[in-house]
């Protein structure tokens, strides 16, 4: 087996979506209104305010650094809680401007800087003690906390990233384990180290510290195949982020608004009374499809997983070979793409984007799915919707849910 595996970036094809039924061109047009707003993770009934002054505004990324703003959309009801528009503008800004620097800073596999002990210094640094940047240290503890090994499959990552960046199917094959062997004969060997507590497992310390243990025989492969890191947050990543984000804004008093990634991680703030609506979407085969809308107030969490791509951003965590679709959730126990169904929108009034997914991801990145398993989060205020067929279930008695009468597949509501 090689020890280096090339590759050569270019733009991967996505899923082509199609929207059928009764007055074509004008679904077209909502539905794509929809993937810009909603898949962000909100649409609601305010969008005349969105462009006055005071009222709802989508605050931009305003520095000069590298960041993730790209991959998030921040909402805000400026003047709205009776502070100044202009000053209150001012705030949110700035802050989301540094937290989004900072994101960068943490979470990269890549950068190395004497000023931040991000995922690179650490990667760099097994088995020694390391003190961390804050940001990293809390998701560090919770991902320990709930012994999830996603952020141990850091070298398996790099192999789809490969394909998901590679510029044609054929290439991109090579590099899917589900259909070239010594792909899978590799990736097979780094999940099995990436899965075993014995080869690699992190140790909180307390007060900022972490140690990451790695076995000898994983630090020899590593140096044979020129692993580039051994623990990546990869496709939870934006969770993490969403709510640091959110929690900061909360202590600043700053909750007129919400906070959403492309990969659809929001965080609602607003406990001011405002009705706002979730859109929900599903595939059925190659069709895409916006079946219903979920009505709420108040505060929010709500992580939506779908193994289908709708945005141009999706080229970094899917890649469609036209009668299957590769993701980037990988299922620790043999390093393969699994999603046990299209979609799973899992939402909390009490718990974090981050514990929402830590909870969900087994039960999402799975061979079958459990729906025992999915029903039992209910008792942590974990709540699921989720499409089997033109059938839309819910686990939430209280949950209001409207479903779009024209939309292609017929649906129907089952309470479960």
């Amino acid at each position: 087996m090689k020890k280096k595996r090339e590759f050569r970036p270019g733009p991967p094809p996505v899923l082509k979506a199609e929207v059928s039924g009764k007055h074509f061109s004008l679904r077209v047009v909502l539905l794509a209104v929809s993937v810009v707003l909603a898949l962000f993770g909100l649409g609601y009934g305010l969008f005349h305010l969105l462009n006055t002054d005071p009222g709802w505004q989508t605050v931009s990324y305003a520095g000069g650094e590298k960041n993730v703003a790209e991959e998030f959309v921040l909402q805000y009801n400026f003047g709205a809680a009776g502070a100044s528009a202009s000053v209150e503008r001012k705030m949110v800004s700035d802050l989301y401007s540094d937290l989004m620097e900072q994101s960068y800073l943490v979470f990269s596999t890549d950068e190395r800087t004497d000023s931040c002990h991000n995922i690179a210094y650490l990667n760099d640094h097994p088995n020694e003690k390391v003190s961390v940047d804050p940001m990293l240290y809390a998701a560090l503890e919770k991902a320990a906390a709930y012994d999830s090994r996603y952020v141990y499959l850091a070298p398996v990552y790099v192999e789809y990233n490969r394909m998901f960046m590679a510029d044609s199917p054929a290439v991109a094959a090579q590099y899917d384990p589900a259909q070239n062997e010594e792909t899978a004969a590799y990736v097979r060997q780094m999940a099995a180290f990436a899965n075993d507590p014995a080869q690699i497992d992190l140790e909180i310390l307390g007060e900022g510290n972490v140690l990451l243990h790695v076995s000898q025989d994983y630090l020899d492969f590593a140096e044979t195949y020129e692993l580039e890191g051994f623990l990546d947050f990869g496709w939870l990543k934006n969770a993490f982020i969403v709510d640091w984000v959110a929690d900061r804004m909360t202590e600043q008093g700053l909750v007129r608004g919400y906070l959403a990634s492309f990969d659809g991680f929001t965080r609602n703030l607003d406990g001011s009374g405002l009705s706002y609506e979730q859109n929900i979407f599903d595939r059925l085969e190659n069709e895409l499809n916006l079946p219903a809308a979920m009505t709420y107030t108040g505060p929010m969490s709500i992580v939506s997983l779908r193994n289908f791509a709708m945005t141009e951003l999706d080229r970094w965590h899917y890649y469609s070979f036209g009668d299957k679709i590769a993701t980037v959730f990988l299922d620790p126990a043999d390093g393969m793409s699994k999603s046990a169904t299209d979609n799973l929108l899992s939402y909390s009034k009490n718990l974090g984007c981050a514990d929402i997914v830590l909870r969900t991801a087994p039960i999402f990145v799975a061979d079958s799915f459990d729906e025992a398993a999915l029903q039992a989060q209910t008792k942590d205020g974990i709540f699921s919707i989720w499409a089997d067929g033109n059938v839309l279930c819910y686990n939430d008695k209280d949950v209001q849910l409207t479903l779009d009468p024209e939309c292609a597949g017929n649906y129907q509501l089952q309470s479960k």
